[in-house]
């Protein structure tokens, strides 16, 4: 029952969720690259700390994606924005599965009569090192 509700729900089989250590690393190396770089200047944490200025840079920003983006992608994003930092960890059982799937489906093309035309594009090729 879980795992039906699980593949309604988008979530693949399997599939649980984890930090992600590379997006947290990476806002952890912004951030101190640019307070780094404040005080190498000479400027002082304050400086930057204020909310005005902060309100000012990401509700612009907010807006211009807002402005070029369709409203059924921002949605979408905003659904999806716990999923920055909480990546999926899929069991290896299910990978496979679906590498096996795409391998079923890719053998099923072929045997309908991909596979004369990639025999035909060997033939156009044939003596040269692929």
């Amino acid at each position: 029952m879980a795992d039906e509700q699980e593949q309604q729900e988008g979530k693949p089989k399997g599939a649980s969720s984890k930090p992600d250590f590379a997006t947290i690393g990476g806002i952890v190396v912004a951030l101190g690259g640019i307070v780094g770089g404040m005080i190498l200047e000479g400027g002082k944490v304050s400086d930057i700390s204020q909310f005005t200025a902060a309100l000012i840079v990401l509700g612009g920003t907010l807006g211009a994606v807002m402005i070029t983006t369709p409203l059924g992608t921002v949605l979408g994003a905003a659904k999806k924005f716990g999923s920055v930092f909480f990546g999926k960890q899929e069991s290896p059982r299910a990978v496979i599965e679906e590498i096996i799937g795409y391998a079923s489906q890719a053998s099923f093309l072929l045997d309908c009569g991909l596979g004369v035309a990639a025999h035909t594009v060997q033939a156009d090729y044939a003596g040269l090192p692929l």
